[in-house]
């Protein structure tokens, strides 16, 4: 029998259809309940992963967390009940601003769309470069994701300076260390 456990927040639905076994055979002794809610202990450890707005904006403000930032950006803008893409941009910024390229990306987005702030297409293709040299240079640094990332900038024509043989060595470099997105963005 599957039993559930408060921890990961999803179900492996394989791994249920198949009556808990995995190859070989292997039981599977506990799978993580989907509808499982996090304890306040582990809200309070990553208040952000676990969508607890506010204190993420605290955690942002006080600690000049730029991934936190980047989230509460997430959270303002996409919120269904509650969206405010203005002061999304808010936090995008900060989060740009510490250096951290989703929240320049983000942030060129409002801008491009012109969702909360001024459209501004200029300013915006500077966000997107930023985002670009960022995502890059993690790459270089071995980030996987980065390759990726700053591929699909190259790409789409929102990096710079950058060209699709640029796109391809990213995703080339991305390929190399293993990344099977990175080999798939090769092949299209």
């Amino acid at each position: 029998m599957v039993s559930s456990v408060r921890a990961l927040g999803f179900v492996s639905l394989a791994l249920v259809a198949c009556g808990g076994e995995v190859l070989g055979g292997a039981r599977v002794a506990e799978v993580p309940d989907a509808h499982a809610r996090a304890t306040p202990a582990e809200i309070a450890a990553d208040p952000c992963l676990h969508g607890a707005r506010d204190a993420c904006a605290r955690r942002c403000l006080d600690r000049q967390d730029a991934p936190s930032c980047n989230t509460v950006g997430v959270m303002l803008e996409f919120d269904a009940d509650r969206a405010d893409p203005a002061e999304a941009s808010r936090y995008y910024r900060l989060a740009c601003g510490g250096a951290y390229a989703p929240g320049c990306n983000n942030l060129g987005w409002l801008y491009m769309l012109g969702r909360g702030v001024r459209r501004d297409p200029p300013l915006s293709m500077a966000l997107f470069a930023r985002a670009y040299d960022a995502h890059r240079t993690a790459c270089l640094r071995g980030e996987v994701e980065g390759c990726v990332l700053a591929g699909d900038l190259a790409r789409e024509g929102r990096a710079g300076d950058a060209t699709p043989a640029d796109a391809l060595a990213l995703f080339a470099r991305g390929c190399g260390l293993g990344h099977a997105p990175a080999c798939r963005r090769m092949a299209d």
